[in-house]
């Protein structure tokens, strides 16, 4: 299994695996790096990897750009509730929601034992992506807005449930109570997260992570 991740032409952090043009992407480049068998440890991967491109993401001008758009009634100055409840209402409304399996074999002709992770300024263009891709754009933007942001990593697949399905982002507060920023299922940034289509609604095993915009 490869954990892929899909960026825009040019930008090269792993091995390498093809550069040309895709459908709904344009001219993207894919890299591939092997994904560990032992469940945490992949997870763990994963997660540094998101990190990463999170705190990259966090200035591109794209981002910058979409996160000035997001808070465009939000006042200056601001408490950090108002700008996080202004983002996630603005990627709800821009972004739609699509599994890796179909993005892969519409996309790139690939089957569906692979984890995608499309970067943010290019989730931004492309508009689709699953959990984890609305979780960077969504953390990305918080810290482009002065917010703290975290992830959340959830074990909600009762088939297999050591294994973290789920993702999604945390906006803390001055006081440093948090918000939950589920973007891809969640109805508002405040309220309930209804267990993602698929997943078990049960009792569900919760991982935080925190990460600066260092």
């Amino acid at each position: 299994m490869w954990c892929l991740s899909l960026s825009e032409g040019g930008w090269l952090c792993e091995t390498i695996m093809v550069t040309r043009q895709f459908p709904s992407f344009g001219l993207a480049t894919v890299q591939r790096t092997p994904c560990n068998p032992d469940t945490d440890s992949s997870t763990k991967a994963t997660v540094s990897l998101m990190q990463q491109y999170i705190r990259a993401a966090a200035v591109h001008p794209a981002i910058v750009d979409a996160t000035r758009q997001a808070l465009t009634c939000v006042p200056a100055g601001a408490p950090a509730w108002r700008k996080a409840d202004a983002i996630f209402a603005w990627v709800k409304r821009h972004q739609r929601f699509e599994t890796d399996e179909s993005i892969l074999a519409r996309s790139f002709g690939l089957g569906p034992d692979n984890e995608l992770l499309i970067r943010p300024e290019l989730f931004l263009r492309a508009r689709r992506g699953d959990c984890d891709d609305f979780t960077m754009l969504t953390c990305s933007m918080l810290l482009a807005a002065g917010v703290e942001a975290r992830m959340v990593t959830i074990a909600a697949d009762g088939g297999d449930p050591h294994r973290f399905s789920h993702v999604y982002a945390l906006a803390v507060l001055e006081n440093g109570e948090s918000i939950p920023m589920d973007t891809s299922h969640g109805l508002t940034s405040a309220g309930k997260r209804p267990a993602p289509s698929g997943k078990s609604s049960g009792r569900h095993e919760l991982r935080r992570w925190r990460f600066s915009r260092t």
